[in-house]
């Protein structure tokens, strides 16, 4: 699943960093967010999907959950989710993309290498280990969580919300 996207410093080494940087960096509107994935070639999930996906574990009053995922034709995919939510005492627009992996190692590191920036890790227990990066009003949240049976990577952006849409 580890597929080189470029091979430039500064810029992403696998896909799915590429994916998300160009996606969730194209705007803080939803609708926007929305079209982006679809203009990506992603399709709207199926329910169980969104409820996997719904970031209600860290975020508060989640609402107008879209749930995405996509399979390219080499075989490699993974989800995407938009919503509103609180974070804090912000509202804010969150997006997401994840994969579902033997090895994350890797990941983050690409984040941090294509954003030119280390993110910093700010929680950790046996199954998860949590990393955010604060930049231009958005934070980016990292998260590894890995078990026996499978493992997962997420990264996510929280912007908050533009004055018209609270």
């Amino acid at each position: 699943m580890l597929l080189p996207a470029a091979a430039f410093a500064g810029e992403a080494d696998f896909q799915i960093t590429d994916d998300f940087l160009r996606i969730c960096d194209s705007s803080n509107d939803l609708d926007a967010l929305n079209a982006q994935f679809e203009t990506d070639g992603f399709t709207k999930a199926s329910r169980d999907i969104k409820d996997a996906l719904t970031p209600d574990d860290f975020l508060k009053k989640v609402k107008k959950v879209t749930a995405w995922d996509i399979t390219y034709p080499e075989g490699h995919g993974w989800y995407g989710v938009t919503a509103i939510a609180v974070l804090g005492k912000t509202k804010v627009v969150h997006c997401g993309i994840m994969t579902i992996d033997e090895d994350l190692d890797g990941y983050r590191q690409d984040f941090d290498k294509a954003k030119d920036s280390a993110s910093k890790q700010v929680a950790k227990n046996d199954l998860e280990t949590r990393y955010m990066l604060n930049e231009n009003g958005s934070t980016y949240v990292m998260r590894e969580i890995r078990s026996p049976e499978v493992s997962y990577f997420v990264y996510t952006k929280n912007t908050p919300l533009a004055a018209k849409e609270k």
